[in-house]
């Protein structure tokens, strides 16, 4: 995002200020690089089985524990109930994109 910011802003550096740029195009190139952002921050996780009860929370840590990171999240469930062949996948929402 921010060297996407950059090169807008370099851009209409280098036009000079004589230039103007509409409202429009420049909602439109922070909208995207926002929900490009907001996008790099799910993980998808298939085949957790889904049970009644669940605690899908404690399952996704479980996981994370197991390759040896413990990111801030939050998740849910994602596609439709009822079909007992495939678990739905569980999208998971990280506070950032480093885990560190």
């Amino acid at each position: 995002v921010k060297s996407e910011m950059k090169s807008y802003s370099d851009a209409v550096k280098s036009a000079g200020e004589g230039v103007q740029i509409s409202s429009d195009a420049l909602k439109s190139a922070v909208k995207s690089a926002v929900q490009e952002e907001d996008r790099s921050k799910n993980l998808l996780i298939f085949g957790v089985i889904e049970e009644g009860n669940e605690n899908s929370s404690e399952k996704v840590q479980d996981v994370f524990s197991e390759i040896g990171v413990n990111p801030v999240t939050e998740l849910c469930r994602v596609g439709k109930t009822g079909d007992k062949k495939r678990p739905r996948p569980v999208k998971v929402t990280l506070s950032c994109v480093s885990t560190s």
